[in-house]
């Protein structure tokens, strides 16, 4: 695999599909339920909180497998390096976010 591989546009396709799709869905539904009063956010929990874990919903490695063989007709080693590409995105992201927001929501010492 070369740096051509990971830019290219299947491999972008894949990879930003889950990590978009899935982190403004999640996201934006749980933002309007609240703003609704559907649902509330629990007691202790920040919208930063919310929005790291519903990046780590990016991963969906089941799915973007399946559509890669789909759409692209993607196979073997390709297929593979696209998936961990795109299921890596969101794990660093989330991670981040979760690691900020916990920092910033602890009480001074």
């Amino acid at each position: 695999m070369t740096w051509h591989h990971v830019f290219h546009s299947e491999t972008i396709v894949i990879a930003a599909g889950p990590f978009i799709g899935k982190q403004i869905g999640i996201f934006f539904f749980c933002f309007v339920a609240q703003k609704l009063k559907i649902a509330s956010l629990s007691h202790g929990t920040m919208w930063q909180m919310l929005y790291g874990t519903s990046l780590f919903y990016g991963i969906g490695f089941t799915m973007s497998l399946f559509f890669s063989t789909l759409a692209f007709e993607a196979t073997g080693e390709k297929m593979l390096f696209d998936e961990r590409i795109g299921s890596l995105l969101p794990r660093v992201a989330g991670y981040s976010v979760l690691a900020l927001s916990s920092r910033s929501s602890l009480p001074a010492e």
